[in-house]
């Protein structure tokens, strides 16, 4: 019933998700953070709504242009997508609470915090696996 919607939707030429509001918002930060232009990104942001699901191509643009946001991958519902869209904004607004607010600190501020908490999901993902060099 679901696939039906939603291929009735693209049939019409209309987002198979529609966008969340918040994606313009998020857009608008990105631009500034990542000096790009905030049509461009929002139209980025807005593929996997298009797709119904984040799909390789939107998986290694997103990657391109934004490479701190490595909690996207391919396959992913929009529902999770939107979720990880959300914690984007939430580091960017947590980079201006610290202080940070140029944009070229905002977005080292990212690399980093992004990278670390990835590094963590990873340690937490990976920690019971054992390896036995026997």
């Amino acid at each position: 019933m679901k696939s039906d919607r939603l291929s009735q939707r693209s049939r019409q030429g209309l987002p198979a998700v529609p966008v969340p509001p918040v994606v313009d918002a998020i857009a608008a930060r990105l631009a500034w953070v990542t000096r790009g232009d905030e049509h461009l990104v929002a139209g980025l942001l807005s593929q996997p709504y298009l797709h119904g699901q984040v799909i390789q191509s939107d998986h290694e643009q997103l990657l391109v242009q934004f490479p701190f946001f490595s909690a996207v991958h391919t396959g992913m519902s929009t529902d999770d997508y939107t979720l990880a869209l959300v914690n984007l904004w939430l580091a960017i607004e947590a980079q201006y609470t610290m202080g940070n607010v140029l944009p070229e600190d905002v977005l080292n501020g990212l690399k980093e915090t992004m990278t670390i908490t990835r590094q963590r999901d990873c340690q937490r993902k990976y920690s019971d696996i054992s390896v036995s060099m026997e």
